[in-house]
C-alpha cells in the first residue's frame, strides 16, 4: 500500500505494510480473572464518605482488606433517609428470579451468540454470562441519621416509619415471594452514630436558631435500628452506644475533653465519622464477622 506523508516541506511516498489480520492473542498462563462476590453498603452520607481517604473511610479499609476476594460496593447516598433508600434499593440488588421481560434492547441480538442455560438466563434484568457468576454475600443497612432529623424537616421520619422501612428493605432479601429473594445473603444493621451538637453549631452558625437534629432524638432511632435487627433476627452494630459510651467515659474519668464535649474524637463535623470513628467502625465490623460469620473473614475466603 502506498502512503504519502509530509516530512518537513517534502512530500514522501513510501510502501507501508499494514497488518489487517487479527492480532495474535498470547496463550493463557492458567490464571482466569473472575468476578468477585459482593458486599453492598447501603446508607446515607455517612456511608457515602466511607471511601474518603482523608478520613480513613471504613469502606476503603474493607475494600483494601478484601482485595481479590470480595468487591465492596459503596451505595451511600447523601441526604437519603430510610424511605428514599427503600425506593431505590431495587436498582441495587440483583434479581434472583426470572422476570420474563427483555428490558435491554440488545438482548435479542445477543441471544443468538449465547444460548440461555440455568446459569445464564437471557430473560433476567441483570444477565450473568458463563463463568461470570457472583453472589451478594452481604449487605450493610446503615440508615437513620437523616430519619432522626426534627419532624419539621423534610427528611424526617417517625420511628414507626423508620421501623417499617427497614423491615421492607430486609424483606426484599428474605421474602420468598420477592424477586430479590436471597436467603443466604448476610444482613448487618448499623445504627446511626451520635450527634455532636456543639460541633454542628460550629460548622453551621444557624443551628442554634434553627436546629435540625438533636442527639437525644438520634438515640431513639439507634434503639429502633437495634429493635428491627432483633425482630428480623439479624445482627447489628450499636455504633451510637460505642461512640457515646467512649465520650462519656472520657468526660467522667477526667480525660482531656475538647470544647466539643469529646465528640470531635470520633466525628469530623458532628455528624460524619473522622479517622478515629472510621477505624472504630471498621474494627466493630471485623469483630462482628469473627463472632457471627467467621467464614467471611479474609483468611477463610478464596483469592
Amino acid at each position: 500500500m502506498i502512503v504519502s506523508y509530509y516530512a518537513g516541506s517534502i512530500s514522501v511516498a513510501s510502501n507501508i505494510i499494514i497488518q489487517t489480520s487479527a492480532p495474535t492473542i498470547p496463550q493463557s498462563d492458567g490464571y482466569r480473572f473472575r468476578n468477585y462476590d459482593t458486599l453492598i453498603a447501603l446508607g446515607d452520607s455517612v456511608t457515602q464518605r466511607g471511601y474518603d481517604p482523608d478520613t480513613g473511610g471504613y469502606l476503603a479499609r474493607l475494600a483494601d482488606l478484601y482485595q481479590r476476594q470480595m468487591e465492596v460496593m459503596n451505595r451511600g447516598l447523601s441526604g437519603y433517609n430510610s424511605l428514599r433508600a427503600l425506593n431505590i434499593v431495587h436498582t441495587i440488588l440483583p434479581k434472583t428470579k426470572p422476570s420474563f421481560t427483555k428490558r435491554s434492547a440488545f438482548l435479542p441480538a445477543l441471544s443468538k451468540w449465547i444460548q440461555p442455560t440455568s446459569k445464564t438466563s437471557m430473560w433476567r434484568d441483570r444477565d450473568i454470562l458463563p463463568g461470570d457468576e457472583k453472589r451478594l454475600q452481604m449487605i450493610f443497612i446503615f440508615l437513620g441519621a437523616n430519619d432522626a432529623r426534627l419532624p419539621s424537616k423534610e427528611d424526617s421520619s417517625t420511628l414507626e416509619e423508620y421501623q417499617s422501612n427497614l423491615h421492607a428493605i430486609i424483606s426484599l432479601l428474605r421474602d420468598p415471594a420477592s424477586e430479590y429473594y436471597s436467603p443466604k445473603t448476610r444482613i448487618l444493621i448499623i445504627t446511626p452514630p451520635p450527634i455532636g451538637e456543639l460541633m454542628i453549631q460550629s460548622y453551621t452558625p444557624t443551628f442554634a436558631a434553627d436546629p435540625f437534629v438533636f442527639n437525644n432524638r438520634t438515640r431513639l432511632f439507634a434503639e429502633m435500628a437495634k429493635q428491627v435487627a432483633r425482630e428480623a433476627n439479624v445482627p447489628s452494630i450499636d455504633l451510637y452506644s460505642e461512640i457515646e459510651n467512649r465520650v462519656r467515659e472520657e468526660q467522667t474519668t477526667g480525660t482531656w475533653v475538647s470544647r466539643y464535649d469529646g465528640y470531635d474524637n470520633y466525628l469530623v463535623d458532628g455528624i460524619h465519622l473522622n479517622n478515629k470513628g472510621n477505624m472504630l467502625l471498621y474494627n466493630l465490623i471485623l469483630t462482628t464477622f469473627k463472632a457471627v460469620w467467621p467464614e467471611m473473614l479474609p483468611k477463610s475466603l478464596p483469592s
